[in-house]
């Protein structure tokens, strides 16, 4: 599992994901949904699957977002945006799921 605290795009599994350098210097706790941005690239993208992340912090705590639709930007990524509010500091696993792709990984917040 990459550990996402000081790199701006990390890959894990058939996931691509980021930018976690920018979310982490935006995130807050209490972040309104839609600020803390992260994107999600598939490896095999699938135009009526939906990503679902669930996150998990180090006590135990349970989160689940729905990263919604594939949106393609200018250069024809196609990508799941998704705005995930973590509620808390410490030690979060984030398990992107999409379709058959997957990807697993662990953000430190302060």
């Amino acid at each position: 599992m990459p550990v996402a605290d000081e790199v701006r795009d990390a890959r894990s599994g058939d996931i691509i994901a980021g930018d976690f350098v920018e979310y982490r210097r935006q995130w807050r706790p209490g972040l309104e949904p839609g600020i803390g941005k992260l994107y999600w690239i598939p490896s095999h993208p699938a135009v009526n699957a939906r990503m679902t992340i669930t996150a998990t912090s180090a006590t135990g705590r349970v989160e689940t977002y729905d990263a919604g639709s594939l949106a393609t930007n200018e250069g024809g990524v196609q990508f799941y945006p998704s705005g995930i509010p973590l509620p808390s500091a410490g030690t979060w696993k984030l398990v992107a799921e999409a379709g058959g792709d997957w990807g697993c990984f662990e953000l430190t917040l302060h």
